[in-house]
């Protein structure tokens, strides 16, 4: 399941809402890494709790330090990754409501809206109302794309 990240941009006296969800490229090459990394570290660390009867008390407790160090290791280069992760999704995040705030008030004064709600925060309201497919396309005709760098 992907996870959804809501952002809100504000401009003179619009307000630009978005859901932006992470696509299938660097997380999902990152996931697979992980992934393999952990299932590496389940392997080695089944592999060493069945040499503990073999190994002397001392070469047991080395080899379970240097188990632990790659583990350490291995959380501290995953916490790095998803931080990098997070901030290119927040520079897209903020530059895709930098961009759709501008797109959200001169729809609304073409056409004499007063307030754009997010779905999100209504309870009850006709369907007609719902601007979010136009939005869309306008969206989709004047951005091409989010650099993520």
């Amino acid at each position: 399941m992907s996870e959804m990240v809501y952002s809100t941009g504000r401009r003179k006296e619009s307000i630009a809402k978005v859901w932006v969800s992470s696509g299938t490229g660097l997380i999902t090459v990152n996931k697979k890494k992980f992934e393999e990394i952990e299932k590496n570290l389940q392997t080695e660390e089944r592999n060493i709790i069945s040499k503990k009867n073999i190994l002397s008390e001392k070469e047991y407790l080395i080899e379970v330090q240097l188990f632990k160090k790659k583990v350490e290791d291995y959380k501290v280069s995953r916490s790095k990754t998803i931080n990098q992760i997070t901030k290119i999704k927040n520079v897209a995040q903020r530059n895709l409501t930098e961009s759709l705030t501008p797109i959200l008030a001169d729809y609304a004064k073409k056409n004499s809206i007063s307030y754009i709600i997010p779905k999100q925060g209504i309870i009850i309201g006709k369907k007609e109302l719902d601007i979010t497919s136009q939005i869309l396309e306008i969206l989709n005709s004047k951005i091409k794309s989010i650099e993520l760098q």
